[in-house]
C-alpha cells in the first residue's frame, strides 16, 4: 500500500504522486491545490500591464483614435440589442404602474 505521509526526504511532487495514487486506490480524487503550479496570476498580471500601457498610450498619443472609432461603430449596435430587455421590462413597469394609478 502507498503510504500517505510524507517523509523527510521526500519532494513534494512525489507527496502529491503517493496522495493521488493513494486516493484512486479509494476511489477519491485528491486535488491538491498548493502543490500545482498555477498561471492564472501571470496571465492576470500580464493583462494588466498591457491594458495599463494601453490606456497611457491612448491618453498621451492620438495613435488608438481611429481604433476607437472603429470599435465603436462595430460595438453599438451589440449594445443597443443587448439593451432591449431593460427598455421592455421598464415599458411593462411603467404599464402597471400607470394602471394601478388609474385605479386608484
Amino acid at each position: 500500500m502507498i503510504s500517505e505521509t510524507m517523509t523527510c526526504g521526500q519532494s513534494n511532487s512525489r507527496r502529491y504522486l503517493d496522495l493521488n495514487l493513494a486516493g484512486r486506490q479509494r476511489g477519491v480524487a485528491i486535488k491538491s491545490l498548493f502543490l500545482e503550479e498555477t498561471t492564472i496570476g501571470y496571465k492576470m498580471l500580464a493583462f494588466s500591464i498591457l491594458s495599463l500601457a494601453l490606456m497611457l498610450v491612448d491618453h498621451f498619443s492620438d495613435y488608438v483614435d481611429e481604433v476607437r472609432s472603429a470599435l465603436t461603430v462595430l460595438v453599438t449596435p451589440v449594445v443597443i440589442v443587448a439593451d432591449y430587455p431593460e427598455r421592455i421590462v421598464d415599458s411593462v413597469q411603467d404599464a402597471v404602474r400607470s394602471q394601478e394609478a388609474a385605479r386608484a
